[in-house]
């Protein structure tokens, strides 16, 4: 007979899997590299080889950020040329939108708002006896 579905029953469940998924991580991390390093490099860019029955692609890339205040500051005295370089997104400070009362209703229009995926965390946490 199986044992009644329960949180008390999953808990451990749950722990031992997250923990075999954190090692099976760290373990393609640690073959990825492998990979990488015996494949030839570019800074960017991807490289890909055939190796019998498999293709093997390796991608390069470099993550760019813009100082956007210092941007902001100095658009103007950029060329008009190079503005269509950048792109401009806004995004929503929640703090500031639940602490303005006019924001809602003001902003709501330009908002999309959806359910995102939850979290769940478990800790194993020493009883004392």
């Amino acid at each position: 007979m199986n044992a009644p579905l329960t949180l008390e029953n999953l808990l451990p469940l749950w722990l031992n899997a997250k923990e075999a998924e954190q090692k099976a991580i760290e373990h393609r991390r640690k073959l990825d590299r492998m990979i990488q390093d015996l494949m030839p490099r570019k800074d960017e860019g991807s490289i890909s080889q055939d190796f019998g029955d498999y293709k093997v692609s390796v991608t390069y890339k470099l993550d760019r950020k813009i100082d956007t205040d210092r941007l902001r500051y100095d658009w103007e005295q950029l060329p008009p040329e190079v503005w269509g370089a950048v792109k401009w997104s806004a995004s929503i400070s929640m703090t500031e939108y639940r602490n303005r009362p006019a924001a809602e209703q003001a902003l709501s229009p330009y908002i999309t708002t959806k359910p995102a995926s939850p979290s769940v965390t478990v800790e194993l946490v020493a009883k004392d006896k």
